[in-house]
């Protein structure tokens, strides 16, 4: 019953992911524009949570309104998730996504370095409030925006442009990390430092604190629960993350990756990631970098949670890979057509 759910859930994303990005073609909406709209609904949402953070009864009133999710309850103001319908690790996953679009609309000449900085701060604290997941993969976001290539060649040819975006990142990477520092202090100040270490205080406080803090620990022993006996590594045995399930007692896992193969086995596994991954495609007109990094975090995040194909992170790289592709299809014009062919569509509209 839960696969049947599942591949109904995914059924149904896709065709609203289709139909949204249709809409936007058939409405002049160009692919980079439709990233500027998710980022705005990205910022508006951080908004949201930093006013649930600030003001409690925002938070009470937002919780009373919005369906639980899971067992889940953001009402203590621990973790927030703003208007999203969960929080955690997908709901933090938003921040470098966010990231991640801010940087490639910088690059692409959309906004100024300024607005970009402002909104990195914004999704920083958001993501510092939300999940410790993004705050962990939010460096890395950048790390792979700047390290992946924009053309195929096998050694880059080095440019001005890329030495100032390599320049960018690093400057981006020392203020992000600054500002998590002075995050922190805000945040302890008004919640105490247990509370404010939880949520990402560490980050902070230095290697010994990336140590203590354990997440690393249960990743590995998350992954660990992978099957490796016959014939549940060909088989699985059925688990999907429910609750009250039977087994040793390591046998509970968060990992999307081992959720996938202690459900249906090594091949079905892989056959389902073939087919994720076929999905989430480069389109032609996509640029290589911002597919590319939002596709590894999807990757990373799959490894502690079953993000790859689900939560609003992957929804919003199949709403742009979407958009992208449907926006380079050009229909042949017929050979009695008076238009000429300069006057045609471009395959890639800006």
């Amino acid at each position: 019953m839960l696969m049947v759910i599942a591949t109904a859930k995914t059924g149904l994303l896709l065709i609203a992911v289709a139909g949204l990005a249709s809409f936007a073609r058939d409405s002049g909406v160009s692919p980079i524009t439709l990233e500027v709209l998710v980022v705005l609904a990205i910022f508006s949402n951080a908004f949201v949570i930093l006013a649930e953070w600030h003001w409690p009864s925002v938070l009470q009133f937002l919780e009373a309104r919005l369906a639980q999710a899971g067992n889940s309850d953001y009402t203590y103001g621990v973790r927030f998730r703003g208007l999203a319908n969960s929080g955690g690790a997908g709901g933090s996953l938003v921040g470098p996504i966010g990231a991640v679009l801010l940087l490639h609309l910088y690059t692409a000449k959309r906004i100024s370095i300024a607005l970009m900085l402002v909104g990195m701060a914004l999704l920083a604290a958001s993501t510092m409030l939300t999940g410790r997941t993004g705050l962990v993969l939010f460096p890395i976001a950048i790390a792979l925006f700047v390290a992946i290539p924009e053309t195929r060649r096998r050694i880059p040819r080095v440019r001005s442009g890329s030495l100032r975006l390599v320049a960018l990142g690093t400057v981006s990477l020392l203020a992000m990390f600054a500002l998590f520092s002075g995050m922190a202090r805000v945040f302890e100040a008004v919640d105490g430092a247990e509370i404010t270490n939880y949520r990402g205080g560490f980050i902070a406080g230095g290697v010994q604190s990336w140590e203590e803090e354990g997440t690393l620990e249960i990743l590995m022993a998350y992954v660990r629960t992978i099957p490796t006996d016959f014939p549940e590594v060909l088989t699985g045995n059925g688990f999907m993350g429910q609750i009250g399930a039977t087994g040793p007692p390591d046998y509970y896992t968060d990992s999307g990756l081992a959720r996938l193969f202690l459900a249906v086995g090594l091949p079905l596994g892989l056959l389902y990631l073939l087919f994720a991954l076929s999905l989430l495609k480069r389109p032609p007109c996509m640029s290589r970098k911002l597919h590319g990094s939002m596709l590894m975090l999807l990757v990373i995040a799959f490894l502690k949670e079953p993000l790859l194909m689900n939560g609003p992170g992957s929804r919003i790289l199949l709403l742009l890979v979407a958009g992208y592709a449907v926006s380079a299809s050009v229909t042949p014009m017929p050979q009695s057509s008076l238009m000429r062919i300069k006057d045609q569509p471009k395959l890639c509209p800006r």
